[in-house]
């Protein structure tokens, strides 16, 4: 599945060779004070030299080694320093020395990587806490663009839960101030109106998603081509950045089952990652995963099988863990029941329905579509009383989230 695009705000250079230089230089210059018997301004260097250690050099290498971890997919490592990296800011009130906007907010941005690890780690409950605190700093300095993103974060968070009351309050209340906060800053040709729109396409693409969530299909297209049209008001049409957008349409278009335009919008997807990706990145994962559910949509089991083994496997490449991995294992599970291999299939759906239960809970509205195919699966075997009491939980869902 692909995901709301990332803010475009302009990121500290934590690649600034001081960080380090500055400690080392200070050190030096403290051990030369002492040789030379200047022991109280000898002192003065090194501590100041120890405090900025302590509250620059030590949170910067530690929000460095963090996002190496993220970036490689290690959640699990990348959660526990990042936790540590918080732990040790608050020790050391290094949230404390400057109020935003600052050059270098390490716990913010380290509480960050804790949140993305956390919600890849399928924590979406902790990771909402982690958001929540982000938020209310951020909204406190009125840092317009981190809260917008940070609400589309949590809108994501909430859709995941399958919690769409606050999913929908996060997205209506973004659209609100990004559309006036667009308005007025293009209206005062501030560069930032570029940035406010692209977190308007962020809350526009979550907007939709929980639209298609509920399976409102027609009501979603307007709102992905609007989301669509903001978007390529900031890039171009083939550019990296348009593809999560295209690639939400071209799903949505198969659901309408206007086959013809999600072809195209999703063969544009795979080919424009392909030039752009490393072959197991997870966006080659998703670009595949689209084709292969229009493949079988289409009944084209032999081209759709492969493509979604493929994205499966991926997927699976970047942490077992993945919130994704069960509606990945789900889609595919679908074509091998519609050619027969019932078995495979059958594992596939149960160890996705486990992986949701554990990660999410035992009423989210995705189960249903795990339910269902299994209760086929049951009922094709023969097992009538499995088969019947997986519909019965499939529709005690419904009636929850309906309700």
């Amino acid at each position: 599945m692909d995901t709301p695009p990332k803010d475009l705000r302009t990121k500290p250079a934590l690649r600034s060779p001081h960080f380090v230089a500055f400690p080392a230089l200070g050190l030096a210059i403290s051990v030369v004070m002492v040789i030379s018997k200047q022991y109280l301004f000898g002192a003065v260097v090194f501590s100041f030299t120890l405090y900025y250690a302590l509250t620059v050099t030590v949170p910067y290498w530690l929000l460095r080694i963090t996002q190496r971890e993220v970036k490689a997919g290690k959640f699990a490592s990348a959660a526990k320093l990042a936790t540590f990296g918080v732990e040790w800011c608050r020790i050391f009130f290094v949230q404390q020395i400057n109020l935003l906007p600052r050059s270098f907010a390490f716990d913010l941005l380290l509480k960050r990587h804790l949140s993305t690890s956390l919600m890849s780690l399928g924590r979406l409950e902790d990771a909402i806490k982690v958001d929540l605190e982000i938020l209310a700093e951020i909204e406190k300095q009125g840092d317009i663009d981190g809260a917008a993103y940070i609400r589309g974060k949590l809108s994501s968070l909430y859709l995941a839960k399958g919690d769409f009351k606050e999913a929908d309050r996060f997205i209506l209340s973004n659209i609100a101030i990004l559309e006036s906060a667009a308005r007025n800053a293009e209206i005062q040709g501030d560069i930032k109106a570029r940035v406010y729109i692209v977190h308007l396409a962020s809350a526009l693409f979550s907007q939709a998603w929980v639209l298609e969530t509920k399976k409102n299909y027609a009501a979603a297209e307007p709102i992905r081509r609007r989301d669509l049209v903001e978007i390529g008001r900031i890039f171009e049409e083939d550019a990296r950045e348009v593809m999560p957008h295209l690639s939400m349409l071209g799903r949505l278009l198969i659901h309408l089952k206007r086959y013809d335009e999600a072809e195209t919008a999703l063969m544009k997807v795979l080919d424009v990652r392909t030039k752009t990706y490393p072959p197991k990145h997870i966006l080659i994962s998703s670009a595949k995963h689209g084709v292969g559910l229009l493949y079988s949509e289409q009944g084209k089991l032999e081209l759709a099988e492969p493509l979604l083994r493929e994205a499966l496997e991926i997927v699976v490449s970047n942490g077992p863990e993945h919130p994704e991995i069960p509606n990945f294992k789900k889609d595919l599970a679908k074509v091998l029941f519609k050619r027969g291999l019932y078995s495979e299939a059958e594992q596939l759906l149960i160890s996705a329905i486990d992986q949701m239960e554990t990660q999410r809970c035992d009423t989210h509205i995705d189960l249903i579509e795990m339910l269902t195919p299994l209760a086929e699966i049951k009922r094709a075997t023969g097992d009538t009383k499995q088969a019947d009491s997986l519909i019965a939980r499939a529709e005690k869902i419904r009636e929850q989230i309906s309700g």
